[in-house]
């Protein structure tokens, strides 16, 4: 587990957005995995990183919480305490009320996807912080298959933290690098990912290379979470709700030449075409539901 060059990109601008970083929770202990070159851009002052047998050793991210983020009250919760965790718990069970609204921010660096019982995972994510606080989590999207248990997608993250559960979602990113580790490349590109509501239609991203998502959400009320029932599809709650609207914006136009055309090749012919054409709309280039940052 570990913070990459866009995951303290995130922390940081959210804590030159406002918010308070003074108790922090990180679940499992992190890494700091950011290249000597680029350590300057989070504003990490020392850039150097030791090299013991030809291999960066990464260090641990308690500095950058405390010297960059300003975090005076910093805990680690994990299953065990052999990466010196001081919060020893199972997420796969409840969480005690005791620990309720405890902490201004959450960070899961590399957790969530190992985690069976992921609904009661984010349970104690979103009972750990307090009102006005913030969960951060950095985990698999696609290309890690056996990295962990799962791999996310936005639509995923945008139901979960949503206001019938006491969240919003302030950012979501995606962030694609070219090795099945992004602890070996510098080369991490990030784009940031709309709503599947928002846009009435699904966002889905075909990528040949692993990519991570990158969320952060805020807790907006008290309300139990999952209490109105499990996060549901947007675009199947569209169709369940009101299907003659759907199926009219799915229509389209079914003349003109071009679909005459189409219309005199062959099936197999047509099905490349609208391969093809998928394959451009479900790019992180081509969608227009993503935009790369810089």
């Amino acid at each position: 587990m570990g913070l990459t060059i866009h995951a303290a990109k995130m922390l940081r601008q959210s804590k030159s957005d406002g918010a308070n970083f003074t108790k922090v929770c990180q679940v499992g202990r992190q890494a700091l995995v950011i290249h000597p070159e680029d350590r300057p851009t989070v504003g990490i002052e020392n850039p150097d990183v030791p090299i013991e047998n030809g291999d960066y050793q990464w260090p641990w991210a308690d500095s950058f919480f405390r010297d960059t983020l300003g975090v005076q009250d910093f805990h680690t919760m994990d299953y065990s305490d052999y990466e010196g965790a001081d919060l020893l718990h199972d997420l796969n069970s409840p969480l005690a009320p005791e620990h309720y609204g405890r902490f201004d921010v959450i960070v899961d660096g590399g957790t969530l996807e190992h985690i069976f019982n992921v609904p009661e995972a984010l349970k104690s994510y979103m009972r750990l912080v307090k009102v006005g606080g913030r969960i951060f989590i950095f985990t698999p999207a696609n290309g890690n298959c056996g990295h962990g248990f799962y791999q996310f997608s936005p639509e995923f993250f945008y139901r979960v933290f949503q206001e019938s559960n006491g969240f919003e979602v302030v950012r979501l990113w995606a962030v694609s690098h070219p090795f099945p580790s992004n602890f070996l490349s510098r080369k991490e590109t990030c784009y940031e990912v709309k709503d599947p509501a928002v846009v009435r239609d699904r966002v889905i991203v075909s990528r040949s290379g692993p990519m991570m998502i990158m969320v952060e959400a805020r807790k907006v009320n008290d309300n139990e979470p999952f209490a109105a029932g499990p996060p549901l599809q947007s675009d199947y709650v569209a169709e369940w709700t009101d299907p003659d609207a759907v199926a009219a914006q799915g229509q389209g136009s079914q003349g003109g030449l071009k679909n005459a055309i189409l219309g005199m090749l062959p099936l197999s012919r047509r099905y490349w075409l609208r391969g093809l054409k998928q394959r451009r709309l479900q790019s992180l280039q081509g969608s227009p539901y993503i935009r790369r940052l810089p």
